[in-house]
């Protein structure tokens, strides 16, 4: 039960950051909203260990499986806020819970996990309800519908490597680690800019890469601030949910994004998804259910599959 109302709360939370982050994408660059809104995080989270009495929790154990995980999801959050300056939340969204789909893949690829027909009909219907959603067209499939989807295999390899490798794992020290691995990508990617803007074209997807550093006002500062509280949250909510001896109805729950990212778009964007795009939007859904529920709990070693 406390993995379950844990991914509640986080996905809750993570809905409303991203509609926060889609909301400035026009005023701040992605990679200062990294660097901000981690370095904030990272504050929060030492305050916390310290006045808690927590700070020895800080210190990871497996080194080299926290910092791929770490990796994984970082690649995980720069492609998927990449897409949001050109998609609405919830197509987006729907691109991005495909995730489960791709984790129960990835467990059959990589770990020897069963696939039973229950799992493979999940496929198909996800992919039918990605199909609907984004609506690709032959030679006509952007950037801006491709990056959400990569955000959730990175996703899925995470969530993979957190159960299979972390689960001994404080989840306030993968916390801390993850959002200083963001702070970095943040600050590199800031440096980066000046080099490579002008290389980049002009779509939203490329603009919201090439914004360099830009001043902030009282208002976006507050708001930075705000994602760095939200994400310190969600950041220790989400690693503790897949460190659940049940990771496959923790996906189930986890798909409870879509619900709260349409909620969002409406409340903030007043955006509604048209006919197929809902269908579409459900149908990932229950195929992400699906796929979760069907996953095996077996543990092959994972380091054949990355090593």
């Amino acid at each position: 039960m406390k993995g379950i109302l844990s991914i509640l709360c986080a996905v809750f939370l993570l809905s409303l950051s991203d509609a926060l982050v889609k909301l400035v994408s026009d005023r701040v660059g992605l990679f200062q909203i990294l660097f901000l809104r981690s370095s904030f995080a990272m504050g929060a989270l030492v305050a916390f260990a310290v006045l808690s009495g927590r700070l020895a929790e800080l210190s990871i154990r497996a080194k080299r499986w926290v910092g791929l995980r770490s990796l994984c999801l970082c690649a995980m959050w720069v492609a998927y806020y990449a897409a949001l300056p050109a998609l609405d939340l919830p197509i987006a969204a729907a691109a991005y819970y495909t995730a489960p789909i791709w984790m129960a893949l990835g467990g059959w690829l990589c770990l020897g996990q069963h696939l039973n027909g229950a799992t493979w009909i999940a496929l198909g219907v996800g992919f039918c309800g990605a199909c609907l959603a984004l609506k690709p067209m032959p030679g006509m499939v952007s950037l801006s519908i491709v990056l959400p989807i990569l955000a959730a295999i990175a996703y899925a390899a995470a969530g993979l490597i957190t159960h299979q490798r972390c689960a001994a794992e404080r989840p306030l020290a993968m916390a801390f680690h993850l959002n200083a691995s963001l702070a970095i990508v943040g600050g590199l990617g800031l440096a980066l800019t000046s080099v490579f803007s002008s290389k980049l074209s002009a779509e939203p997807v490329h603009q919201f890469l090439r914004t360099p550093w830009q001043p902030l006002d009282a208002m976006l500062l507050a708001t930075m601030a705000g994602l760095g509280l939200l994400i310190a949250a969600i950041t220790i909510l989400v690693a503790r949910a897949y460190q659940s001896p049940r990771p496959a109805l923790i996906g189930v729950f986890d798909n409870a994004y879509l619900g709260f990212a349409g909620l969002w778009s409406f409340v903030l964007f007043g955006v509604v998804p048209d006919g197929p795009g809902l269908v579409g939007i459900v149908l990932i859904a229950c195929a992400g259910a699906g796929a979760a529920l069907s996953m095996r709990r077996q543990k092959p070693d994972l380091k054949r599959a990355i090593t």
